[in-house]
């Protein structure tokens, strides 16, 4: 079964998410929360290299 969802993170967010990835006995909810981090960390480089790539498009403008 596959589930999608989609969450808005703040700088906030992540450092609950951290915190409960390091602090929780459970392993699923350790490898849930890892997995939530790992995507967040993809998505803001995936956004970044975007970011740079229109300033270096639209630099001269």
């Amino acid at each position: 079964m596959i589930f999608e969802f989609s969450i808005k993170a703040d700088s906030s967010l992540v450092s609950k998410i951290a915190e409960e990835a390091e602090s929780n006995e459970s392993s699923f909810i350790k490898e849930f929360c890892d997995d939530i981090l790992l995507q967040i960390s993809k998505q803001t480089k995936e956004l970044g290299e975007k970011i740079k790539e229109i300033n270096l498009n639209y630099k001269y403008r």
